[in-house]
């Protein structure tokens, strides 16, 4: 007898599939495009989903604690803002960002879209995608003229770029697993083709980290995770050591490229301004709005106007939300990366590795606060998630073959990096 939910829920997967393969293609182009198919796609599978229930979808109760808890901690600091008005938007807006995005993690959602040949299709998007800007940027960027003009800079293409470098690793992972070796290989080598032309450092940055990483985490497990929790208790230190370097080693940064440069004037004056309010900070949005002059201002080469955001997810949740913030942003990554270390363990290292690059983009590239930023981290974290429910249910094997497992590492009674 056919379930109830098998004839109208019988689209999502198809929609599923379609919001991966747009965002890893069209969206290595334009990397704000994941916004819209991050948030809209959730509200239109939720939809979906409601439609054949009758009933709303169920929430992660975790991820939706945290997430309601954080925006009410940003409501409270509001009363403390030097702008309220534009704190009190910011809260609004981000509202409409991350509740929406929860609903990606609803046991719902990820049943109805488990698909086996998803990854399959998606990797394929992705080599495509990878390989036509990878064409694009060897024939500096004629699709980029063409639509937006000549004039346009080809770091339009960076954000995209950025994107494709984090969720590249739920796709790696889906290819080491079922065993592609030399498929594997042919991704990496065509996903470099963007990567090394691309002139965000950031991303190749991110990327060679994430590897970097996934190699380590794979003999080094316990030690990669206690490892990457110290680093990022570590960077806790920043301002204190950006303020330190431009003040007494300022000769070190004559041998970093521009962007990098004005980065650091970036750091630097946010830096003194968490120093001016450290506690609970100046609100929610308000770091666009704060003086750079003071102290080092007059020393600055590329930062003449207040810039409109940190650059820095840790300054970011500083400046904006005290130490409040600092905690939230620290509670998000370590039950992230809980989360990476308690799938089945041959997907751990690919985990960790999308954690770190995800982190390593944060911390030097763009808004902490950007929906499309939001929808990666949340469609990123989902993709693993389906990967490894995929995993243990044998969804797909190596070669093609059902019911016989490849290894011992695919059991689902494989434990978890405690």
């Amino acid at each position: 007898m056919t379930s109830p939910l098998s004839l109208p829920v019988r689209p999502t997967p198809v929609l599923f599939t379609a919001i991966y393969i747009i965002a890893v293609s069209i969206g290595a182009f334009a990397g704000g495009l994941w916004a819209s198919l991050g948030i809209g796609g959730a509200l239109l599978m939720s939809a979906i989903i409601w439609r054949a229930k009758r009933q709303t979808p169920r929430f992660d109760k975790t991820l939706a604690l945290f997430t309601v808890s954080s925006l009410g901690v940003a409501a409270l600091l509001n009363f403390h803002s030097s702008s309220p008005a534009v704190s009190w938007h910011m809260v609004l807006q981000q509202a409409t960002i991350m509740l929406p995005l929860l609903l990606w993690f609803s046991p719902d959602v990820v049943e109805s879209v488990d698909d086996p040949n998803f990854f399959t299709r998606v990797a394929l998007a992705a080599f495509i995608g990878a390989l036509a800007l990878g064409v694009e940027f060897a024939l500096g960027a004629p699709l980029l003229h063409l639509v937006k003009g000549s004039s346009v800079s080809i770091t339009q293409y960076n954000r995209g770029v950025s994107y494709l470098a984090v969720m590249a690793m739920p796709l790696i992972a889906f290819l080491w697993i079922r065993g592609w070796r030399r498929e594997l290989i042919v991704f990496i080598v065509i996903l470099f083709a963007p990567f090394s032309m691309t002139e965000s450092r950031a991303t190749k940055v991110a990327f060679l980290l994430g590897l970097a990483v996934v190699g380590v985490s794979a003999f080094f497990p316990r030690l990669t995770k206690w490892a990457l929790v110290a680093t990022l208790f570590a960077l806790l230190a920043f301002p204190f050591a950006v303020t330190g370097v431009y003040r007494f080693h300022h000769d070190w940064l004559n041998h970093l490229p521009p962007s990098w440069y004005s980065r650091v004037e970036i750091w630097d004056y946010m830096s003194y301004r968490i120093f001016d309010r450290p506690w609970l900070g100046w609100g929610m949005g308000t770091s666009r709005l704060l003086p750079y002059d003071q102290p080092d201002g007059p020393t600055y080469h590329y930062i003449v106007t207040s810039a409109g955001h940190p650059h820095n997810s840790i300054l970011h949740l500083w400046v904006e939300l005290g130490i409040p913030g600092v905690a939230l942003g620290l509670i998000f990554a370590l039950l992230m990366l809980q989360k990476a270390s308690r799938f089945p363990k041959p997907i751990v290292p690919f985990a960790f590795g999308a954690w770190t690059a995800a982190l390593s983009v944060s911390l030097v590239a763009y808004n902490f606060w950007d929906d499309s930023l939001f929808s990666l981290f949340a469609l990123t974290a989902l993709a693993f998630k389906l990967l490894a429910k995929q995993t243990e249910s044998s969804s797909f094997l190596p070669d093609g073959r059902r019911g016989v497992r490849h290894h011992a590492s695919l059991s689902p009674s494989t434990s978890a990096i405690e």
